[in-house]
């Protein structure tokens, strides 16, 4: 998934039409959809790339932020939100230390590498959770068809877990907040792990 294309020739990049259309005229694929991809004259892949994390983007007066300094993946779509904190950091710094920009972009590198860094291996890491096969898939599968531990205690019939959220309902007048429900389901993914937080 990680692999360097950049040295492929552009002709390369062109997908073969014919069998990316009998690939779903044979699945079940909603008809819209399929009319879609019949009346698509060319497909191309377009690779992703993105690189191991960096402690250091910057050299003298010149640095670097967003993708430039930190390509991910998409899968966590943080790519667009990295290079804005990126930009608010920087402009921070800099205002900060105007006679001194090496200082600043020092700076600024070292309040956004950890994080920036944490978020590109965080996309390695959902991108093969998405894309998992096997056994991988099917425990990533049962992970997240399992309901989450604390609906599993209140379904054995644990009169203390649902007895405070119970109250709190009451006493509000209102069901658990969305929010609340959210946090329960929440999914935790490292690379040799799989388990519900």
């Amino acid at each position: 998934m990680h692999r360097n294309t950049l040295s492929r020739t552009i002709t390369e990049l062109k997908l073969d039409a014919r069998a990316l259309r009998d690939g779903f005229s044979a699945a079940e694929v909603e008809s819209g959809a399929k009319a879609l991809i019949e009346a698509t004259p060319e497909f191309w892949e377009y690779p992703m790339c993105d690189r191991d994390p960096l402690p250091r983007w910057s050299h003298g007066r010149v640095t670097l932020l967003g993708d430039a300094a930190h390509p991910m993946l998409q899968y966590l779509a943080q790519g667009a939100c990295m290079a804005t904190e990126d930009a608010v950091v920087l402009a921070e710094k800099v205002a900060a230390q105007l006679d001194d920009l090496p200082a600043a972009f020092k700076a600024y590198e070292q309040n956004r590498y950890l994080r920036t860094g944490r978020t590109q291996i965080m996309a390695r890491v959902y991108g093969e959770f998405y894309h998992a096969r096997g056994v991988t898939a099917e425990l990533r599968d049962m992970a997240l068809a399992a309901p989450p531990p604390s609906l599993s205690r209140r379904s054995a019939g644990s009169a203390a877990s649902s007895a405070p959220l119970a109250r709190r309902s009451t006493v509000r007048g209102a069901a658990p907040s969305t929010s609340a429900r959210r946090a329960s389901a929440r999914i935790s993914v490292s690379p040799s792990t799989c388990t519900q937080a």
